[in-house]
């Protein structure tokens, strides 16, 4: 069973509901219902997933037009929330080498520009990597995901870099990877909705394995920050036990639009995301020999 089904894309704007008028309309999907799921299905681009539908696309409601039943709205949103993950496991050695493997997976519509990317240059892709993380060391790259249209992408590599000693402490940023340099809500307010698009979610999680010629001498404390009404929360946790340190770091956006009187709530939220992949310090000290 398929049928049309016309939208607007996000670049042009929402179509009026008061009465369908086809010139507010530049753009088609095709609605399939399988095994009774429906699917809403777009042939533009081939690293889109089966049911993945571009970004352009995701513009709330579209009109579906039933030949034999007529025309109604229809929701048009990501059924699927998209996701990025680091997964670091490292060691610090006493000569304040740090060394370890990574993996980074995404999904979703965070997934698509970076399949995009490798599979049109594979060289260039992991050439930039290397340029945007400067600071450290990457070797021994290599892709876990087979097809081009896989919803999720993994990236394997190993890392080095190298501490350095301030007096006789050790100072060492937790975060190798940030999901955001700087805040994307620069407003002093707005009065439009904030329409992601699509709800998603960010996860780092880091394990370091210190050398027994260091002790660790301060921790960042914990944190914990919600939006209004649970729609979104940023959790960091600490957990040391025989010189090894785990972190856990995750934030979330459980709507796909946020209402105008959010903006404020959002700001303030993606500043202490900021604050934590930019400020947070492991102090550490060489034990007396």
């Amino acid at each position: 069973n398929v049928v049309p089904v016309l939208l607007s894309t996000r670049n042009n704007g929402l179509p009026t509901k008061i009465y369908p008028v086809t010139s507010d309309f530049n753009y088609i999907l095709i609605q399939a219902i399988i095994n009774g799921e429906k699917y809403f299905l777009d042939a533009t681009n081939k690293y889109l997933g089966f049911g993945q539908i571009p970004f352009r696309c995701l513009n709330q409601y579209g009109r579906l037009l039933d030949f034999k039943k007529g025309s109604e709205w229809v929701s048009i949103q990501s059924k699927k929330v998209s996701s990025k993950r680091y997964d670091v496991s490292l060691n610090l050695t006493d000569s304040l080498a740090v060394h370890g493997a990574v993996i980074y997976t995404t999904t979703g519509y965070h997934a698509l520009p970076i399949k995009e990317d490798y599979y049109n240059n594979s060289g260039g892709h992991l050439k930039s990597y290397q340029e945007k993380n400067s600071e450290l060391e990457i070797e021994n790259y290599k892709v876990g995901s087979k097809q081009e249209n896989d919803i999720v992408f993994e990236e394997f590599f190993d890392v080095k870099l190298q501490t350095e000693e301030v007096g006789s402490d050790v100072y060492f940023n937790p975060f190798l990877f940030s999901f955001f340099e700087t805040n994307p809500f620069k407003l002093q307010e707005r009065t439009y909705p904030i329409d992601f698009g699509y709800k998603d979610v960010y996860l780092y999680s880091l394990k370091v394995n210190v050398s027994e010629d260091f002790e660790i001498v301060e921790m960042p404390k914990d944190v914990l920050y919600r939006l209004p009404n649970n729609k979104g929360s940023v959790v960091l946790k600490y957990l040391v036990s025989n010189n090894v340190i785990r972190v856990y770091f995750k934030f979330d956006f459980k709507e796909a639009i946020y209402e105008s009187t959010y903006y404020g709530y959002l700001k303030e939220y993606m500043n202490s995301v900021i604050d934590i992949q930019k400020n947070t310090l492991i102090v550490l000290r060489k034990k007396d020999v």
